[in-house]
Parts: structure tokens; C-alpha cells; sequence
């Protein structure tokens, strides 16, 4: 396999908490949405994983909790988020238009174009991707820029998946 590196693309994982939704919870009580699964990030079965450890570490830390998790798709916490249904979500980026408090990253993701090596690819930049099948990850649109989105307005197919 073709590993290529998209410069300039760092998607960062946010803890994110609306004033609504936190107005709705007990004082202490957090409710937050996380991917399902997302090795070694986070193991729903499990419920833990790096990201999970640290958000416990860091609410145990200011006094807070418990910490109840809802494991749910991207736009799904989003939706949740806006209805005052959870506290906060980790990996909302503030590119998503929701209003709320956002936290320092807790972690970088690099984000990647993989391709077969028997194609030869040469993927650099977004515009490489112009004319190629894209699968991405739910939301890519709103994490990864406009420079994106209108490269893959000319991808032979394009299609996002829950992780």
C-alpha cells in the first residue's frame, strides 16, 4: 500500500460542551458521545481507551462526574449536542458550526490518502484527488476544509462511513 501524507491537515480532537446541554444535566453529571470504535482511542465494549482515560482523568481531576457515554455516529452527536441531549462530544471540530465551549485538543490525528501501490498515485495535495473514488470518514467535509470539499466535487465517486 501507498501511504501518502496530506500536508497541512491535522484534524483535532476537541472536547465540546453546548451551554444548553448543560443546563439540562445535574451539576456534576457529564454525558458525553464518542465514536464506537476508534482503537486505540476509544473501545466501546471496554470504555476506555486513550481519549476516554484522559477525559476521565481530567474530570476526576476538577471534581466532576460521573461520566455517563453515548457511543454515537458523528452527525448523531451533533444532532444530540444541538437538542441538549448530552454534555459534550469528543471529536467536534469548531469548523462544525456548533456554538459551544470547545477544549484544548487532547490529541492530533494526521489524516491520510491511501491507495494501492499497483496504481502509482501521486497524491499531494487535495486537488489530486479530482477523478478518483473517495470513501472518508462521516463529516470529512466539515473537518478537513474547504479545500477539500471542492476537491471532491470532481471525484469519480465519493461516499463517507460511520467508523
Amino acid at each position: 500500500m501507498n501511504w501518502l501524507a496530506i500536508s497541512k491537515v491535522m484534524l483535532c480532537t476537541m472536547f465540546m460542551c453546548t451551554a444548553n446541554a448543560a443546563n439540562n444535566l445535574d451539576d456534576n453529571a457529564v454525558e458525553l458521545s464518542a465514536s464506537a470504535y476508534i482503537p486505540p482511542y476509544v473501545f466501546k465494549d471496554r470504555h476506555h481507551g486513550i481519549e476516554i482515560d484522559i477525559i476521565k482523568h481530567a474530570l476526576e481531576k476538577a471534581q466532576l462526574g460521573p461520566l455517563t457515554l453515548h457511543f454515537l455516529s458523528n452527525r448523531r452527536a451533533e444532532a444530540q449536542l444541538r437538542q441538549g441531549k448530552i454534555s459534550g462530544a469528543i471529536n467536534i471540530p469548531k469548523e462544525s458550526g456548533l456554538e459551544g465551549y470547545y477544549s484544548e485538543p487532547l490529541l492530533y490525528f494526521e489524516n491520510v490518502a491511501i491507495s494501492l501501490a499497483e496504481h502509482n498515485f501521486s497524491i499531494e495535495q487535495f486537488s489530486d484527488l479530482h477523478g478518483k473514488s473517495i470513501l472518508a470518514f462521516q463529516n470529512a467535509k466539515n473537518y478537513l476544509g474547504p479545500d477539500y470539499t471542492k476537491a471532491i466535487t470532481k471525484a469519480l465517486s465519493y461516499d463517507e462511513v460511520v467508523n
